[in-house]
């Protein structure tokens, strides 16, 4: 014997299905916003990465230039 779907186990099914629909749709809502919230912590750190390394950069050259009195005031800038 095969079993009728009555009205009311259909429309649970029917709420089932739209209830399924709005939590994928929330999921991939959540998905985007994590995913969009790395890339922009990525750039961030990126960002600082470079001022980092442009500081550290500028930072060599001056200690070079200390050091081989190129700069006033270096230890060798008296011989």
């Amino acid at each position: 014997m095969t079993a009728i779907a009555t009205p009311t186990s259909h429309q649970q099914a029917h709420q089932h299905r739209n209830q399924l629909l709005e939590d994928i749709e929330m999921l991939e809502l959540e998905t985007k916003k994590a995913l969009l919230q790395r890339a922009k912590h990525h750039a961030q750190n990126s960002q600082h990465n470079q001022h980092n390394s442009a500081s550290a950069e500028s930072f060599t050259r001056a200690y070079i230039m200390l050091a081989t009195g190129k700069l006033p005031g270096g230890p060798a800038a008296g011989r």
